[in-house]
């Protein structure tokens, strides 16, 4: 195998992608703050957080790692489906 076939799992992540879409600014601060909210970090994603992975796993360093999903999203899956920890 010549490449590691490896997912990330962004949650929330901080761009002007909902501007783009067309909603207010007003409505996607109040969308950014009820993610936030529900975040254990309180936050959003950054996207050089999610593009430092991305770009891990596709370098030549992470040529052993493989079949992996990771959820870049500050533990909000865990802390909204206790079930999964």
């Amino acid at each position: 195998m010549d490449k590691s076939e490896s997912l990330s799992n962004p949650g929330v992540v901080d761009t002007a992608f909902l501007i783009k879409f067309g909603l207010s600014e007003e409505v996607v601060e109040k969308l950014k703050k009820m993610y936030a909210d529900v975040n254990p970090l309180r936050r959003l994603a950054d996207p050089i957080e999610i593009a430092e992975l991305v770009v891990f796993l596709a370098s030549n360093d992470a040529t052993y790692i493989n079949g992996v999903n990771y959820n870049i999203d500050g533990g909000t899956v865990y802390e909204n489906f206790p079930e999964l920890q």
